[in-house]
């Protein structure tokens, strides 16, 4: 598997505010649509990763995007990569899906996510090759 992997989970995400077993319901989601694109390769080990979540609602939502990121966090756990303390970068945002937003680089499953106009999230996962190197937003 070539980086960034990238994936998308269709629905509402699941917040750690949330019930057990909807918080674990997402959960297992995130994890089974991450290892259809994943395959059976061995978890990222001894490397530091910058993961990226943007959560496209329709029309409203209540959800704080600070409590989305653990859970899919976990999601990923052991299964991407070896352990979540391996997360160095964490960039989450979420928009209304009927925005207009300019997509670079075009990524296709989420151009056709977009145009479905119903909620989801899109993930990405990639190494950071430098930690000195810092983005400033």
């Amino acid at each position: 598997m070539t980086l960034p992997f990238e994936f998308v989970v269709e629905g509402i995400p699941a917040s750690v505010n949330m019930p057990g077993k909807t918080y674990q319901t997402w959960i297992q989601t995130v994890s089974r649509v991450a290892q259809q694109t994943w395959g059976n390769q061995a978890p990222l080990s001894d490397v530091a990763i910058r993961l990226e979540i943007i959560y496209f609602y329709f029309k409203y939502t209540q959800l704080d995007i600070d409590n989305i990121i653990k859970p899919i966090q976990d999601a990923l756990n052991q299964l991407i990569y070896e352990d979540d303390w391996q997360v160095m970068d964490v960039l989450a945002q979420k928009r209304d899906i009927r925005g207009t937003y300019a997509l670079r680089p075009t990524y296709l499953p989420l151009t056709a996510q977009i145009e479905k106009h119903q909620s989801f999230v899109y993930v990405k996962i990639s190494v950071i090759s430098d930690l000195e190197d810092l983005t400033v937003w």
